[in-house]
């Protein structure tokens, strides 16, 4: 753990998470999970209410005087992790975490007053539309123009690709370029101009949508002082909020695998005694034991750095990107294990063993995936930044 988390979740944090499982579990069990999966937008609009009025977790990184309550990712970390564990779908991560920090970064008062009450109330569904068809997920990939009109009135032209939870959107959170420089708009799904198709997803449980924009009505937030200060920002806690999803799921993966190792009987004993089985469970556990660590430091560094003014720090970016090359090649090949291990029933579509193994493989692309987290440990190598080191077991070496 690094030292700027040096802390570890309180007891009242842990009893919040606690209460999320069971939040999540009483709402969305896994057979709506299912039903969800197979319809093409995926929105849960009785789940997103609840989450808003009930438990009121939408707003957890808003700040009070706009509608939320004033925490931080910490608190959001732990809902993510209850969600990553649970399969939830809904538009969590897109909404109430990358796009509640794209606003509360903005310099706009009036777009913050304007949005982000409604994010927290649950009334509107955002989402951060960033990638260009080839995944790039930069802020200034160029893939879309904003033009000044009359009056100030902004358009935009162009594309953007593989938008989480899209389908379910009511507005976009997107960057485009006017001349010299790159600008954050908000643009609602059902304005003129814009149109949108469902991209095919390994993963059915979070949809992803690409939108065209042609001359398209926007809203332009504020102006964005340090672009390459959002953007390592964003690219920080996209990675981290996966690995806190992963270390959700890779701890029902545990839970399963074993659970069946105990029960399963083969040849008069229980198949959990057999030395091949035995080695795949401590190998997810071992993996499940690093990720909810890894998670835990990666939301309370991300915290710490927001305190002290330094999330664009090497030292952060790197720390984070090291556990998501970590804990995301950790999900799969747990996810894989489990299958293995359930043996001719893993494989079926009637098992939800394959429903964690897509989510494990589509999480290892999204947002840059490994690439851009090798790329952000290559220049803090470079540099010298500090780096975070994962230990213990076969994934670690």
């Amino acid at each position: 753990m690094s030292a700027m988390a040096a802390e570890l979740y309180s007891d009242e944090q842990r009893e919040f998470a606690t209460e999320v499982r069971r939040f999540l579990a009483a709402n969305q069990p896994i057979n709506r999970v299912r039903q969800l999966a197979g319809d093409p937008i995926g929105r849960d609009g009785e789940l997103w209410r609840r989450a808003a009025k009930e438990a009121d977790l939408l707003g957890l990184m808003i700040p009070e005087e706009y509608g939320g309550s004033g925490f931080g990712f910490a608190e959001a970390s732990l809902v993510l992790t209850a969600a990553g564990a649970a399969l939830t779908s809904w538009p969590y991560l897109s909404s109430a975490v990358l796009s509640s920090h794209c606003l509360v970064a903005a310099a706009d008062t009036d777009a913050k007053s304007r949005w982000l009450p409604a994010l927290a109330g649950g009334e509107v569904v955002a989402t951060l539309a960033v990638a260009d068809d080839q995944g790039d997920w930069a802020l200034a990939n160029g893939s879309v123009r904003a033009e000044e009109g009359p009056g100030g009135a902004w358009t935009l032209t162009g594309h953007k690709s593989f938008v989480t939870d899209g389908p379910a959107a009511d507005i976009l959170l997107t960057f485009g370029t006017t001349g010299s420089e790159t600008a954050l708009f908000v643009v609602r799904t059902d304005a003129s101009g814009v149109s949108s198709t469902s991209l095919p997803a390994l993963d059915s449980t979070r949809k992803l949508g690409r939108f065209v924009f042609e001359g398209a009505a926007a809203e332009r937030v504020g102006d964005v002082a340090d672009l390459a200060g959002l953007d390592a920002s964003l690219c920080a806690l996209a990675a981290a909020a996966l690995v806190c999803e992963q270390a959700g799921g890779i701890a029902t993966v545990l839970d399963m695998t074993s659970r069946y190792a105990k029960d399963r009987r083969q040849f008069g004993r229980s198949i959990g005694s057999f030395q091949a089985i035995k080695h795949k469970c401590v190998d997810i556990y071992i993996r499940s034991e690093a990720t909810a660590a890894f998670a835990e430091s990666v939301a309370l560094s991300f915290d710490a750095a927001v305190r002290a003014g330094r999330l664009g720090e090497k030292a952060l970016r790197s720390q984070v990107a090291t556990a998501a090359v970590y804990c995301g090649e950790a999900f799969v090949k747990s996810a894989h294990d489990m299958i293995q291990v359930h043996g001719g029933i893993g494989f079926t579509w009637e098992h939800d063993a394959h429903l964690f193994l897509r989510r494990a493989a589509a999480d290892a692309k999204l947002f840059g995936g490994k690439s851009r987290n090798m790329a952000v440990l290559t220049a803090a190598l470079r540099s010298g930044a500090l780096l975070m080191r994962p230990t213990g077991g076969e994934d670690a070496r």
